[in-house]
């Protein structure tokens, strides 16, 4: 979870101003524009993700995050034509994905043996490893793909994974493990 997660991160900060700029004839401006809408939005869900994950549970709040993701990547990159379109869509991804790695930490030491700061290395550095190694898969899906549908595979595979993984999760706080 934390490699799509990070992944789709890299991915945004990484390509959406040239998204936005150069496909999407946004110019840029408005490219520089998707980079900061969507960090501060990863800001905001990041400041109160305890609350959100509180509200919805772990479970919820991954399968959320998802459906978010694969929603606005197809409805703002594939169903409109428009830069501004971009940039919202950059600003529900950016709300979806903000308390997804720190609850994914918190799962990685509830559910470790080594200890929580073992854990907390290992589901860093592979999450890490992702941000850091997405973006380069992005470039050579888009130079065989082009940019757009390159972000819209990657995001959605990404939430697909989610998703799919969001089954280990408890429903909420007082859950046990399904």
């Amino acid at each position: 979870m934390a490699v799509a997660a990070l992944l789709v991160e890299g991915m945004v900060t990484d390509w959406s101003a040239l998204l936005v700029s150069r496909d999407f004839g946004g110019g840029a401006t408005v490219g520089a524009t998707a980079v900061v809408v969507f960090s501060c939005a990863m800001f905001l869900s990041r400041s109160f993700g305890d609350l959100i994950i509180d509200r919805l549970g772990p479970r919820w709040t991954v399968v959320s995050a998802a459906v978010v993701v694969t929603s606005a990547t197809l409805v703002g990159l594939g169903l409109q034509r428009s830069p501004w379109g971009v940039v919202v869509a950059m600003a529900f991804i950016g709300l979806a994905l903000g308390p997804l790695f720190p609850l994914l930490i918190i799962e990685a030491g509830r559910r470790s043996h080594a200890g929580v700061a073992v854990a907390t290395a290992r589901v860093s550095a592979v999450g890490y490893g992702a941000y850091l190694a997405g973006p380069p898969l992005v470039g050579f899906l888009a130079d065989h793909t082009g940019l757009t549908f390159a972000f819209v595979m990657v995001a959605c595979t990404c939430a697909i994974t989610l998703l799919s993984s969001s089954k280990t999760l408890r429903n909420n706080a007082s859950d046990v493990i399904a």
